[in-house]
């Protein structure tokens, strides 16, 4: 009787190593995904965000108002380019400024050229064209 049980015993620590393996692997799936499904969420809001922004931008543009002049954090800028904090700052100091506007409008998902400006961190381009022009 001991030798079954002994037997049992050790198909029941079999099975229950493979589910805790198994439970383990569908647990990091999940919290992957979910990161996934929260940076899905992020964008989403953002790029609405952007699109109220852009909106509103227009109805100054087109009613004579002047534009705000809204800049970017780094931290930002970062996220809407879908880059990192080095690799911009490698760009925007390797590259001339008109390149670095090129780097950020090519990288930009509504195209978007973007200067940097030590006191106010990032700059959209086409605002300040148009802040120029209407002034």
């Amino acid at each position: 009787m001991d030798g079954v049980e002994s037997e049992v015993e050790t198909r029941l620590h079999q099975i229950e190593s493979s589910l805790e393996a198994k439970f383990e692997a569908k647990l990091e799936a999940i919290t992957t995904r979910l990161a996934q499904l929260e940076g899905a969420m992020m964008m989403l809001q953002r790029n609405q965000n952007t699109a109220r922004q852009r909106k509103s931008a227009y109805s100054n543009y087109y009613s004579g108002e002047s534009p705000q002049l809204m800049p970017f954090k780094e931290e930002n800028l970062v996220l809407r380019l879908v880059t990192d904090v080095a690799t911009l700052r490698s760009k925007r100091e390797t590259l001339s400024e008109s390149e670095f506007v090129r780097w950020c409008k090519d990288r930009d998902p509504s195209s978007v050229g973007w200067r940097y400006d030590p006191e106010l961190q990032y700059l959209n381009v086409a605002v300040i064209v148009r802040a120029f022009i209407v002034s």
